[in-house]
């Protein structure tokens, strides 16, 4: 289950399709954490290895590019078909020269995109040298550029859907804060005050009618974790 509709995320998929060709990308490997929740509603605490989301400019969905051990919350998460979430077996792990990205370059080609204009997101978090080089060696026939940030600029503008629940998370931080304020004394211990701030949150998502789709977006996180341990 995703956090939002496919409405919101096939709108977003149009946004990002639409810059691309206005700068001329065909392809784009999104390394981003934050760009491929933003696509994709993947959001598991797996960035610290290689993942991205792919988007074809002609594409009714992305492509989520996950490791084995993640796939779980990929199939949980995201609001992609099942043959969408492309996922890499655990022999690419720490097994150098090999890496998850050869992987990549073996489905781009198999999908006869390696001739295309391919838009990567050079100055992105954990985007590493490595990762370029196996795309740079890897598809020699493509033609390699800096997407500037596209998905960044298209995430900027929000939806009345997204602003409703930046709301909702405004008062559920505001209710926590307060109470926060009156817990906060000499020798409280800082795992108490985290209880308490903890609990009073969460049952302001249980006030908070219109944020049911968090609270569950909650528990679903929640058993993800679980999943990725």
């Amino acid at each position: 289950m995703s956090l939002f509709t496919k409405e919101e995320y096939n709108n977003r998929l149009k946004k990002v399709q639409k810059m691309m060709q206005d700068k001329g990308i065909e392809l784009l490997i999104s390394h981003d954490t934050n760009n491929i929740n933003y696509l994709t509603g993947y959001d598991a605490w797996s960035f610290y290895y290689a993942q991205c989301a792919i988007v074809h400019v002609n594409a009714d969905e992305p492509l989520c590019f996950v490791r084995d051990q993640d796939a779980g919350g990929a199939y949980l998460k995201t609001y992609l078909k099942k043959e969408n979430i492309i996922v890499y077996d655990e022999h690419y792990i720490h097994t150098w020269p090999k890496h998850p990205y050869d992987y990549l370059v073996e489905i781009i080609k198999n999908k006869k995109w390696n001739k295309l204009s391919i838009g990567l997101e050079m100055d992105a978090h954990y985007f590493t040298a490595f990762c370029y080089q196996k795309i740079r060696d890897g598809l020699p026939d493509a033609k390699i550029k800096d997407s500037e940030r596209l998905v960044n600029w298209a995430r900027l503008v929000k939806s009345n859907t997204e602003i409703n629940f930046m709301k909702s998370a405004a008062k559920i931080s505001e209710v926590g804060m307060k109470k926060a304020y009156e817990v906060i004394s000499p020798g409280v211990r800082h795992v108490m005050l985290l209880v308490k701030f903890k609990k009073l949150c969460f049952m302001e998502r249980l006030n908070l009618v219109e944020n049911m789709q968090v609270l569950q977006h909650y528990f679903l996180l929640e058993r993800e974790h679980l999943l990725h341990i």
